[in-house]
């Protein structure tokens, strides 16, 4: 593979802002619009904390707690409304589909509110209370939301009718029992499982917990299959799998820590492969760990940015064999690279680093 560097975009705070005709992002309270064909500017918002397309529409988050609608294609302001704010405090997580957008909200009393508006209609069409803001949209009534209790040192993942604020089920991943966690200076100690992140894929419910993953059927929440990587001796303690991301393509969830590479079946648990690729070679540096975890799945491979003594390269795993190659350095990369801020998209690559400079590639295979 090889690159070619055609735009670095500067004081780029967001990692989700790449869309189907515009790179957008905010910078210092100013939303930037850039038009992905050419990289030039079109559009500069001022006084707003995010924005995000939608059907050629730019949803602006502006700083007087209103929200905004920008006509791309027609280049003028076609709206303003109080939809998602509502004069409340802050916005969480809205989510656009095809026919409805949804957010939860925390209002100046610091209560919670789950929100449905009617894109065709530009209406609001439901507001009520939330049981928690922290949430994944199922479809057009339900949603996921996990929580956590401090005084119990616990948590689950809860399904909710949002229109009746109603919990359908709940699972409590403390359930799955104990690990045992270490590190270099304290001995080996056994804690509670913490939930890194939730997903939902083909009628299911995935969630990356300490050392494990487990699958819940969504319409019931029954666990459907439980994989454990915990193991209670102390010498191989430190080749657990550390599942903080998962990836999924063809059926297989894929699993990269620092050490180590797991594909799993999505539909059973069952562990495809499970391969440990410490002490490779990189010209004459040796390997032993990687930094970040986690991968992005682009033609059969499994992308990731390794820092070998500050030189970063573009690596990538073959998801059939868990072989690691070197596809090419990356010089102008000023800092590292985590594997969610890798995006494959035609004949462009798009990085974002940890110290917010947007990268644009040409990609020739």
């Amino acid at each position: 593979m090889e690159l070619r560097l055609i735009k670095v975009i500067e004081r780029y705070f967001t990692s989700t802002g790449i869309y189907e005709k515009y790179i957008v992002y905010w910078d210092a309270n100013v939303l930037h619009v850039i038009n992905k064909e050419t990289l030039e500017e079109e559009h500069v918002f001022e006084n707003t904390f995010g924005g995000s397309v939608y059907r050629n529409f730019l949803y602006i988050a502006e700083q007087d707690f209103t929200e905004s609608v920008f006509d791309l294609s027609g280049k003028k302001m076609i709206k303003r409304h109080e939809i998602f704010f509502d004069n409340t405090r802050r916005i969480k997580n809205m989510q656009i589909g095809s026919f409805y957008a949804h957010t939860a909200q925390i209002d100046e009393d610091g209560e919670q509110y789950f929100f449905k508006y009617d894109l065709a209609l530009n209406k609001l069409v439901y507001k009520g209370p939330a049981n928690n803001y922290s949430w994944l949209a199922l479809n057009e009534d339900f949603y996921l939301s996990w929580f956590h209790v401090r005084k119990y040192k616990t948590g689950g993942v809860l399904k909710v009718n949002g229109l009746q604020n109603s919990v359908v089920w709940k699972f409590v991943w403390a359930e799955l029992g104990s690990y045992m966690d270490w590190d270099y200076i304290h001995p080996p100690v056994w804690k509670e499982r913490k939930c890194y992140n939730m997903y939902y894929m083909d009628g299911m419910v995935f969630l990356s917990v300490s050392k494990g993953v487990v699958a819940l059927a969504a319409e019931t929440g029954k666990q459907l299959w439980w994989v454990d990587f915990n193991t209670t001796e102390k010498t191989t303690l430190r080749f657990d799998v550390k599942p903080n991301h998962l990836s999924f393509a063809d059926g297989k969830i894929y699993i990269r820590d620092w050490r180590q590479f797991v594909s799993i079946d999505m539909k059973t648990g069952e562990i495809l492969m499970r391969k440990k690729y410490i002490d490779f070679k990189v010209g004459n540096e040796i390997i032993r760990g990687t930094l970040d975890d986690g991968v992005k799945i682009h033609n059969g491979k499994g992308y990731f940015v390794l820092d070998v003594q500050a030189e970063l390269y573009l690596t990538s795993l073959d998801l059939k064999t868990g072989e690691i190659s070197i596809e090419c350095e990356l010089p102008d990369v000023k800092d590292q690279v985590s594997a969610e801020n890798i995006h494959f998209e035609g004949n462009r690559l798009y990085l974002r680093d940890n110290a917010s400079f947007l990268y644009v590639y040409e990609v020739t295979e």
